[in-house]
């Protein structure tokens, strides 16, 4: 098993802008994700906690 990723160094404010979403849309979305185990959300920082299952819904929205 490999290291896991460090986190990201990210408000939710600038990941809306990045995607072109809300602040309000991005909360929600991650907090779905950490609900389903895929991030872990702290104050401006985001850590992805399963890559695979991450990578899967990204496939299956794109």
């Amino acid at each position: 098993m490999g290291k896991p990723p460090a986190p990201l160094r990210l408000a939710q404010s600038v990941l809306g802008q990045m995607s072109n979403a809300s602040r309000v849309r991005v909360n929600r979305t991650l907090r779905e994700f950490e609900t389903a185990g895929w991030v872990s959300v702290q104050y401006q920082s985001i850590r992805v906690t399963d890559v695979a299952s991450l990578e899967a819904f990204a496939r299956r929205e794109g």
